[in-house]
């Protein structure tokens, strides 16, 4: 079984790809066959059982392991500043969502008076005394035509 680096993201991939050259071929057991057409096979397990084991000896110097670690760091930090990027595009991604909701729900209510006003309802304030004080055609119509202008201003695409 072949194993392979999988990632949502390239520089994670390109990171854990560089550890594992520089520091997993140490370590791991490669083994080697042949099969019956003499294609020579290498795998990280097991896979046949005329299977051996051959030692891999890492070709890497010190300044080299010290390279793919700066590399490594570099491309960490890389990642970490994404990460911080990402947290505060999803959050700006949410505020707008929520400004949106907000103004949805606003231009809603704008269109619902706006309707009852269309439908020729007699609109009245209540006095103190609790009797009511009917608005006038003309108060009407104001406020109709206030409604509009908020409508268009904040609503209209």
């Amino acid at each position: 079984m072949v194993k392979h680096i999988v990632s949502n993201h390239p520089i994670s991939a390109m990171v854990a790809a560089l550890l594992f050259c520089v520091g997993a071929s140490a370590h791991a057991e490669i083994y080697k066959w042949v099969d019956e057409h003499g294609e020579v096979h290498f795998s990280d397990t097991r896979q046949h059982k005329d299977a051996k084991v051959i030692k891999v000896q890492p070709n890497v110097t010190d300044a080299q392991k010290r390279d793919a670690e700066q590399v490594g760091q570099r491309y960490q930090r890389i990642y970490e500043q994404y990460k911080v990027e990402e947290a505060a595009r999803v959050a700006h991604e949410k505020e707008r969502a929520a400004q949106k909701a907000k103004l949805d729900n606003y231009c809603a209510e704008l269109r619902k008076d706006i309707n009852q006003i269309d439908q020729g309802y007699a609109f009245a304030r209540i006095q103190d005394d609790g009797t009511p004080e009917y608005v006038s055609d003309e108060e009407i119509a104001q406020r109709r035509s206030k409604l509009q202008a908020l409508y268009q201003e904040k609503c209209a695409p």
